[in-house]
């Protein structure tokens, strides 16, 4: 599982989907000349908060579009737009250290601002790689108009493990997260870096703030594994973290099941989501990566002694998470994964329309309300049903999959 280790309390992970009109063109921006000979040389003028955009990507289509050399998984080439307005005043700009990148994008239909800040020593592919597939689920599963009253700004921070200098990255990094004093947010972030994996928080509720951090080595820490999974995982936390933002109720403690459902769910919607994202947009092959996600769940069921039932119940709350990981026996919260994709084949679901609507009803109805509405079960109930399928052998679980249409 990916997670930010930082902020457990609030909920980790990925990424938003669904599919972008026209006027939902991402205008790239780059930051004043702060770039290193590693990364990638960009044409575009020094900005200010009220840059004009100097080019856009309208369409999926338009993101895709290719250079001579351009291989498969290459990174989107930005098209030229004369039809896009003025970037209006956005959210203040944080500078990154010497010889880092950064770029700015925003999302009209989804009233966001991305900027990216690609510290030094992080290669130019690794960067490519991420920013493509973030934007590709994106254009994938974008968030409804009008979810937040103020613009929106995600940070996505991308530092090399062996080469960056941490503490420019945490200073950085500590201007934008909210803390108590600058020596706290440094203290809390400095020791996790060396650690922490690739993970998406909430930062602020109002105005919208998140962070997707992505610490990397010359090649992705989860080499073989394609980055669209991983990637477009973050985006699918953002799209689930975004559509509570406005409750008026917060997640107050570790035991506290989450507003956007619990941990197995949340994380396995993530995972289910990017595999479906990577297969239509990334090369990843769907049957294959659900078949290795059922065969470990599969062979650590049988090895188990664990009351079937219990296996998503004791994958509820964070704090359920952080134990499971303390003891080394951290099965049952990726079986959410296997659950998504056998929760989706029992309602007979086609497409994602009915993930996109459990979450658009958290903004009027409880986790489980929107479960029972969406999912036409209780979770008590789909917890039997589950049950009922990990009693299956291996071979037959594989038959109670589904593979839904993203594009509708």
């Amino acid at each position: 599982m990916i997670s930010l280790r930082i902020t457990v309390f609030i909920l980790m992970a990925a990424v938003f989907v669904a599919s972008c009109s026209d006027d939902s063109g991402v205008i790239t921006t780059k930051i004043s000349g702060m770039q290193s000979s590693d990364q990638v040389n960009s044409g575009a003028v020094t900005s200010s908060p009220t840059a004009k955009p100097v080019a856009t990507v309208s369409t999926l289509t338009a993101m895709t579009v290719s250079t001579a050399t351009q291989v498969p998984t290459a990174p989107a080439t930005m098209v030229p737009d004369n039809s896009v307005d003025d970037l209006a005043v956005g959210p203040k700009i944080y500078e990154a250290p010497a010889e880092s990148r950064q770029d700015r994008l925003f999302i009209p239909i989804s009233n966001l601002f991305v900027d990216f800040t690609v510290y030094k020593g992080v290669p130019e592919t690794i960067y490519q790689e991420v920013s493509q597939a973030i934007l590709t689920a994106a254009n994938t599963l974008p968030l409804p108009a009008g979810i937040f009253r103020d613009p929106g700004h995600l940070f996505v921070a991308i530092w090399h493990r062996g080469m960056t200098n941490f503490e420019a990255v945490v200073t950085h990094r500590c201007e934008y997260t909210p803390s108590p004093s600058p020596e706290t947010c440094q203290n809390e972030l400095m020791v996790p870096m060396n650690a922490q994996s690739q993970g998406i928080a909430l930062l602020a509720r109002s105005p919208a703030r998140f962070e997707i951090v992505w610490p990397t080595l010359d090649q992705h820490d989860f080499m073989p594994t394609s980055y669209w999974i991983p990637a477009s995982h973050e985006w699918v936390h953002l799209f689930q973290l975004a559509h509570t933002i406005n409750k008026g109720e917060v997640d107050k403690s570790l035991a506290d099941v989450p507003l956007t459902g619990p941990i197995w769910l949340h994380e396995g919607t993530a995972d289910y989501l990017g595999a479906l994202i990577g297969d239509k947009h990334g090369g990843v092959n769907f049957g294959e990566v659900m078949s290795e996600y059922i065969r470990s769940s599969h062979d650590a069921f049988v090895s188990s002694d664990l009351d079937p039932e219990l296996i998503l119940r004791s994958c509820e709350s964070p704090a359920d998470q952080v134990n499971a990981e303390l003891r080394g026996d951290f099965w049952q919260c990726p079986s959410g994964r296997v659950a998504m994709a056998y929760l989706m084949y029992k309602i007979g679901a086609t497409t994602i329309n009915e993930v996109k609507a459990f979450y658009l009803d958290l903004d009027q109805y409880t986790w489980s309300e929107s479960f029972t509405r969406n999912y036409g079960r209780s979770p008590d109930q789909f917890y039997k049903e589950f049950a009922d399928f990990m009693e299956m052998s291996f071979e037959l679980k594989l038959a109670f999959i589904s593979q839904p249409d993203i594009s509708q």
